[in-house]
């Protein structure tokens, strides 16, 4: 870890408090302390004016009043209605052989970075990092292609490089004006919090922005830049399949008919973009690929709806489709387009038996069990001889209902198996950031991906299963140790999702973003499956916890609309 300095001697800055600066804001503008508002702060600081979430101007000053400041901006600008100040505590000098990993992409939001080159200075603060969705490093980057600089030159030049350790406070003016101090521009959830009131709110705000962002073709947003105000134009139908599914279990669960009937337009969407008939095969079918994970998203997407039957010759073409990328061996073939890939195996195959076992519980089948059971033995000796995170969520969830099916110990046993492999890889305490506690992720293996929310609500999928499996053993000590992961990666859902006014703060368009789950602490990129798996997830457990009919508390705060 690098060292920072806990805060030098020429930074003696006013040390402001959410208190103060809350009395501050309702100080009336005449008789407020003079004082206060000549008393200099030698630190710098950054104070950005915001209106509606558009930024309407931002400074870094020095050697002035923070209180005058912000005084000042009321006075220039009383249609504001929102301060950001970022006030530098204290700084780290970096150099030429360190800069790059100083830089990483835990101190985004929490840092901020000065460098300076022939007597100017460049500041970037952390509130200024998230609200652009621009890292530390890639900030750097940018400032020498502006001077025309190599990263060698900027040092051989003189360039000094600076990580500036910062207070960060959001203030509300207004009727109701407040300061709060923040924490990469967020709040962090207390451990007070209790998991059932995180959960209802996590579903609550899922399913209000599942309906309030669906378009009038039943489209939902695939992925959005909240920083741009932005929709990404790239796609991927097995994530566009899985929100149908997430839509639909929202639907039934809710038993909302305006629900039901949102779920059965985003899933006509989605067929009527993504689905071809070639033969006897129903094929899902984007950018020339068709994917086994597509085909059988899609067909659960069907099974699980309350609208079924008006899809089941395209359900019929889509199970034979699956059906031929079946091997005696148990083994699947990953694509029917293009015929010679084969990769995603952690993936897609977990995803088919999924489908296979949902559709074993509506009407059981002989022939197509034995085929699953090949394949949950094939797929066994896969995973002992090359584990990956990816695979277990999908093949817990299948082994489960086939284990239901069949009473096989075997089943239930490689559930126990992967689960608790998996529970080594979730990040609790020690030095990681407070806002990362409960996610997964192992920095040692890049090859199981980045940190990402979509990855810690499809594992809470699986242990969800797993947590339940325990509980009806008996099984004490393994109940308690995925009840454990499962709360703390609601706690880590919860921390990514937008709640309110405090982690929008530079948000136009709040509308599209309330109750949407961020990529990760320092990057707010929405994409669709970082909702759809913590939905299904939690909808599981709080069932599993407090009965099929969800409670108030998972209402809304407003009624959905039709």
């Amino acid at each position: 870890m690098l060292g920072l300095s806990p805060k030098l001697d020429h930074y003696n800055a006013i040390e402001p408090s959410e208190y103060g600066l809350t009395t501050f804001l309702n100080a009336p503008k005449r008789s407020r302390l003079t004082n206060i508002l000549r008393q200099a702060s030698l630190a710098p600081f950054e104070i950005t004016a915001r209106s509606q979430g558009n930024k309407v101007f931002s400074q870094w000053l020095d050697g002035v009043s923070l209180y005058g400041a912000i005084h000042q901006m009321q006075t220039d600008a009383p249609t504001v209605d929102l301060l950001e100040v970022s006030l530098v505590t204290g700084c780290s000098h970096l150099g030429a052989s360190n800069w790059r990993e100083a830089l990483g992409a835990e101190k985004n939001g929490r840092y901020g970075v000065e460098a300076s080159l022939h007597g100017s200075v460049f500041r970037v603060s952390p509130l200024a990092t998230i609200a652009s969705n621009r890292p530390l490093l890639r900030w750097f980057l940018l400032l020498l292609e502006e001077k025309r600089l190599t990263q060698e030159g900027f040092f051989k030049a003189g360039g000094e490089l600076r990580l500036l350790e910062c207070r960060q406070f959001i203030l509300h003016c207004g009727k109701s004006a407040k300061a709060i101090e923040t924490y990469r521009g967020n709040r962090i959830i207390g451990p007070e919090q209790s998991t059932e009131t995180l959960a209802n709110d996590i579903i609550a705000g899922i399913s209000r922005w599942f309906m309030t962002n669906q378009d009038s073709a039943g489209a939902l947003p695939y992925k959005y830049w909240p920083s741009s105000g932005t929709y990404s134009a790239a796609d991927n139908p097995i994530r566009r399949f899985m929100a149908s599914v997430a839509f639909n279990r929202l639907a039934n669960q809710l038993d909302r008919p305006d629900v039901k009937v949102a779920a059965r337009r985003n899933l006509e969407f989605n067929l009527g973009r993504f689905y071809r008939a070639e033969g006897r095969n129903g094929l899902i079918i984007w950018d020339e690929k068709v994917k086994l994970g597509a085909l059988a998203m899609a067909g659960l997407a069907i099974v699980e709806s309350p609208y079924a039957e008006k899809w089941q010759d395209e359900l019929a073409h889509l199970r034979n489709a699956i059906d031929s990328l079946w091997q005696p061996s148990g083994v699947f073939r990953t694509f029917i387009y293009p015929v010679d890939r084969n990769d995603n195996q952690n993936f897609y195959p977990g995803e088919a038996l999924l489908f296979w076992a949902i559709s074993l519980q509506q009407k059981r089948d002989e022939a197509l069990l034995a085929r699953a059971l090949k394949s949950f033995s094939y797929y066994r000796r896969h995973f002992r001889k090359s584990r990956n995170p990816a695979f277990v969520p999908w093949h817990t969830q299948a082994a489960a209902i086939l284990y239901k099916l069949t009473g096989k110990a075997e089943l239930r046993d490689f559930i126990f198996e992967m689960n608790d492999w998996l529970l080594a890889h979730q990040q609790w305490g020690g030095s990681l950031p407070k806002d990362c506690w409960g996610r997964f992720f192992t920095p040692e293996k890049p090859s199981y991906g980045p940190p990402h929310a979509s990855a810690t609500g499809v594992y809470l999928e699986g242990l969800v299963d797993a947590w339940a499996l325990a509980k009806e053993r008996g099984d004490s000590q393994r109940e308690a140790a995925y009840q454990q992961a499962i709360e703390r990666g609601i706690r880590s859902i919860a921390q990514l999702q937008y709640r309110d006014e405090i982690d929008a703060y530079y948000i136009c368009r709040r509308d599209r973003v309330m109750g949407a789950i961020r990529t990760e602490a320092d990057n707010n990129e929405i994409r669709i499956d970082n909702l759809q798996h913590g939905l299904m997830a939690l909808l599981k457990f709080q069932r599993m916890n407090f009965g099929a009919n969800l409670s108030d508390g998972f209402r809304p705060k407003r009624q959905l609309a039709s």
